[in-house]
């Protein structure tokens, strides 16, 4: 990572549409209560979770990943009814094992997804109920914990740990590679598959009010990509669920955020800390290495009782590798309405808990096609100051 102007100046507008605090002069007061230094390049966060999305190794708790990969696919046969029934199954059965029961129960004579799947904790392909679009996939790749993908961050000039908003930001991990595809079949192109990974973790996450996301990618086949998505989630221990959607539209080229259970897509609205240039779009190269950085908060008090948005997304950090070019740290605002972008969590307490977990997601709308994203050095911190 390059030695950036970290000026940190948020842009006021972001701040005081939360009614956040700001301060100029000789600090920058930027929510919390915290005040850094301009251009202070002193950790003072502490970290309570870090886990590795594309590593087999055990989150900074002790606890192992567990992954899973989702989509529209039949799941079983009850009463010559393929199931589960009131969401999208696409046209084949999620595995060859439960085709064969499937059909031997008097279901439908089809076929099976055929997965590749590697890693600590890996589960069998499975219905993802609504996770979007209408078709299986014809394959499915998701492979985790391999050394192949680590030059994309240890011969990056810029992977140096650098402090940003008072957070030390990770370096590489080794044998952190992994890989995501999908392909789909002749008429049968709108296939949405994810792959989410999750850590057990203790109550004591909950005290954090920051979350970091560092990825390391490269797109193969751009064309036939509709979004590549990269979420974070944490599921508190009072149930309250807190879902950091982001994903890359590939027909506008835009990032684009969606609070979990938001009603849509919106377009984010981006602007360089350095110099207040503003932009809406960031276009990809196809094959090209990319080092990606996201960063979010939430308010004191922040659960799914709350009557307005009171967690965030605050930064992106993001820059070519392939090219060479130097990271650019932009702050976050909802382009719609030019105020900041976040959401209100939603209740969750019967889901596991509390559970931090990430997900990368691939949505397809080509037939008989295919794309597959390889990544690097995927982590997840959660902090507070």
């Amino acid at each position: 990572m390059p030695p950036v102007r970290l000026a940190l100046l948020l842009v006021i507008a972001s701040l005081s549409a939360s009614g956040q605090n700001t301060k100029l002069g000789a600090g920058i007061k930027i929510g919390h209560g915290l005040t850094v230094a301009q251009g202070s390049a002193t950790p003072i966060a502490t970290v309570l979770f870090t886990a590795t999305l594309s590593s087999n190794a055990n989150s900074s708790q002790g606890t192992a990943p567990t992954r899973k990969q989702l989509g529209n696919a039949g799941t079983g046969c009850s009463g010559g009814v393929i199931q589960p029934t009131g969401v999208p199954i696409g046209q084949l059965y999620a595995t060859s094992a439960i085709a064969t029961a499937a059909i031997a129960a008097g279901c439908t004579n089809q076929g099976s997804v055929s997965s590749t799947v590697s890693g600590t904790g890996t589960t069998a392909f499975n219905n993802g109920f609504n996770a979007g679009g209408t078709d299986s996939p014809v394959t499915v790749t998701n492979t985790d914990g391999g050394g192949t993908n680590d030059p994309f961050c240890t011969a990056d000039a810029y992977s140096t740990p650098t402090v940003i908003n008072g957070l030390t930001t990770p370096g590489c991990t080794i044998n952190s590679g992994g890989t995501f595809a999908e392909s789909t079949a002749i008429g049968h192109g709108n296939s949405d598959v994810l792959f989410p990974t999750g850590w057990n973790s203790s109550a004591g996450v909950d005290a954090a009010d920051h979350w970091f996301r560092q990825i390391y990618f490269r797109i193969n086949n751009l064309a036939n990509l509709w979004n590549w998505e990269v979420d974070t989630n944490y599921t508190a221990s009072d149930g309250s669920y807190f879902g950091w959607g982001k994903h890359w539209n590939r027909s506008i080229a835009a990032f684009q955020y969606c609070p979990q259970n938001c009603t849509g897509w919106v377009t984010e609205r981006w602007t360089n800390v350095a110099t207040g240039a503003v932009v809406t779009s960031y276009p990809f190269v196809v094959s090209h290495i990319y080092g990606l950085q996201m960063f979010y908060s939430r308010d004191a008090g922040c659960t799914y009782s709350s009557l307005s948005k009171c967690y965030w997304y605050d930064f992106v950090r993001i820059w070519d590798v392939t090219a060479g070019t130097a990271p650019v740290l932009y702050s976050v605002l909802d382009n719609a309405t030019g105020t900041r972008a976040g959401g209100i969590p939603i209740n969750h307490t019967t889901w596991t808990k509390p559970f931090p977990h990430t997900q990368v997601q691939i949505d397809m709308t080509a037939a008989n096609a295919s794309t597959s994203v390889d990544v690097d050095s995927d982590i997840v911190m959660a902090y507070h100051f």
